[in-house]
């Protein structure tokens, strides 16, 4: 890697992922902890910020792409309901999130509570990437939760817009079509319509759009969330997807800057581990699609230091995350513990659930896209197998690992989908084929058509005091998930004593 020419994108949304990374180490580790690893995080940008030079031919054109992708990330942060306004904040805000930006805001790093007289005090476990930021500023402007609110909204905000801009970039050879992609990204969903229908939880008359509403979870076992309703329940997993995901093509496209791939997955780690997965199974993807086999080998002898620091940053997290938890629900979909758990008499009910569930989810857009895009088989076929295996082993009590890691191969078929959406049409079957993709698109739509107004009918709340103090209803302070946010025990790197 030639430092001196960083990619500035690559960089930027590195730096952006991993800034709560050395958040985290500077504020929850051991001083001598602290000071190594963050030495060495600022070291390795340091090294590699890239010059910042732009063409005179090519700045106006950014310079549009970036306002535009700012303005329409403002829209869409705010339709989430973290600024004050018409629009609420979705369920998964109130229950945690909340909780989690006050509970951050308002007491010292690493947060430890006493939930019963004479018990062992308890350090917070979760991963922290979303919240660490808006919280520092907060916490710095004396405890203020307002501002810890909105500075949240702003980093969101920041977030989606670098993952905008980086998708324009990428689709530069579409002309000024490319514009139309930001509000395909935003609409972009699987057929729930159709399965809501088929099992008779959704209605078709417009006052159920109107009313809004959660239709995803048509099936009990499976979910793949549309992009809009990720972006309003699941932030901190949507975002670091996303990003990851335009990281990787970037990287790829560019033919070098590979170093940056194992530190990616491990700066992720910290947002959201199954997304982590899905963007380290994204690289995979790629590398498959543009790496010769003889030259993967040259390539990872090239990154192996970028590797062991990753591996030992990855394995330091995951002891943080998995020291003292219990028992997480995981099972295969085909199992006697998966029947169980939906009180099935054995795998028939799962089968029909799942081949419905892939076709209406992936496989009617995978058919058309293999017509449309004959030159982009290869990925597509990547795509579909990924997307298909990823659903057969479930992790969590709502199938997270499904949810989350499905994240980024989800941007790869999006992508894919623009492009079909996008491109010319040459004649009368190919006219045919992409009215049957945008009759597609349409019917999907429909899902964040009922997020959007699920948000809108919500009302808007204010942080209030972390629960572990005021004594309210959170899944964060409550007893029957706790261990899912807090530890007795801590690894030998967290600081456990104010």
């Amino acid at each position: 890697m030639t430092f001196r020419h960083t990619d500035p994108l690559v960089w930027t949304g590195v730096l952006y992922l991993a800034i709560p990374l050395m958040l985290f180490f500077s504020t929850w580790t051991t001083l001598p902890f602290a000071l190594v690893s963050t030495s060495i995080l600022v070291v390795v940008f340091a090294i590699t910020i890239p010059q910042f030079q732009l063409h005179k031919g090519s700045l106006g054109a950014m310079r549009k792409e970036l306002a535009i992708s700012l303005l329409t990330a403002g829209i869409w942060t705010y339709s989430s309901g973290v600024w004050a306004g018409p629009f609420g904040r979705a369920g998964d805000w109130w229950d945690t999130r909340d909780d989690i930006l006050s509970t951050l805001t308002k007491h010292v790093w690493p947060v430890t509570n006493v939930f019963q007289v004479d018990a062992v005090p308890e350090t917070m476990r979760h991963y922290l990437s979303f919240y660490l930021p808006g919280s520092a500023v907060g916490k710095l402007f004396g405890g203020n939760l307002s501002l810890t609110l909105f500075t949240t909204g702003v980093w969101m905000m920041a977030g989606v817009a670098l993952v905008f801009f980086m998708v324009l970039r990428t689709l530069s050879n579409l002309g000024m079509r490319k514009y139309l992609v930001i509000p395909v990204f935003m609409l972009f969903s699987g057929l729930d319509i159709i399965g809501g229908r088929i099992n008779g939880i959704v209605g078709l008359r417009p006052q159920y759009i109107v009313n809004g509403g959660h239709i995803e979870w048509w099936v009990p076992e499976f979910q793949y969330s549309s992009f809009t309703t990720a972006m309003h329940w699941v932030p901190q997993h949507a975002i670091s997807g996303w990003l990851g995901t335009m990281i990787v093509l970037r990287i790829f496209e560019l033919k070098k800057h590979y170093a940056f791939l194992p530190f990616l997955v491990a700066a992720i780690f910290l947002w959201s581990t199954f997304t982590a997965v899905g963007v380290a199974l994204v690289i995979v993807m790629q590398a498959i699609q543009y790496i010769r086999p003889k030259q993967i080998l040259v390539v990872v002898r090239r990154i192996l230091p970028s590797i062991g620091l990753s591996a030992v940053v990855v394995a330091l997290l995951a002891m943080y995350l998995l020291t003292g938890t219990g028992s997480i629900p995981k099972f295969p979909i085909f199992s006697q513990a998966a029947y169980d758990a939906f009180n099935f008499d054995g795998p028939s009910q799962i089968l029909r659930d799942y081949l419905l569930f892939i076709a209406l989810e992936v496989g009617v857009y995978l058919v058309l896209l293999l017509f449309i895009l004959r030159q982009h088989r290869k990925e597509l076929a990547l795509v579909a197998l990924v997307l298909c295996l990823i659903p057969l082993y479930r992790i969590g009590m709502f199938n997270d690992f499904a949810m989350r890691a499905s994240i980024p191969p989800l941007l790869l078929l999006m992508l894919l989908v623009a492009r079909g959406l996008l491109q010319k049409s040459h004649g009368s079957k190919a006219v045919v084929l992409r009215l049957c993709l945008v009759a597609t698109f349409v019917l999907g739509s429909v899902t964040p058509l009922y997020e959007f107004f699920a948000r809108y009918h919500s009302d808007y709340k204010s942080l209030v005091l972390p629960c572990v103090d005021s004594g309210c209803e959170s899944q964060v302070a409550g007893y029957e998930i706790r261990d899912f946010y807090w530890s007795k025990d801590m690894p030998f790197f967290i600081q456990t004593e104010k």
